[in-house]
């Protein structure tokens, strides 16, 4: 089994001439730890009413179909 690493931002960083820089502002509203099976996945909570931008991090290869907001996530993970 594999796991999906979320971070949940509000905001990214803004450089000294104002413009947006793709980094978020830390810290994260919130983390979470999805873990990922052949056929099912296992998701800690849903994102919080602030959340604009996400990071994602894997420990493992991963490669499936990311549905339309509000769909099921279905995921396949090959150690890599």
């Amino acid at each position: 089994m594999s796991t999906l690493y979320v971070a949940e931002y509000e905001k990214l960083l803004v450089d000294i001439n104002g413009n947006v820089v793709m980094a978020p502002h830390e810290p994260p509203l919130g983390e979470q730890k999805v873990s990922i099976g052949m056929n099912s996945t296992t998701a800690d909570n849903a994102f919080g009413t602030r959340t604009k931008f996400v990071q994602l991090s894997t420990d493992a290869m991963l490669g499936g179909l990311w549905p339309e907001p509000g769909g099921d996530l279905q995921q396949s993970a090959a150690a890599g």
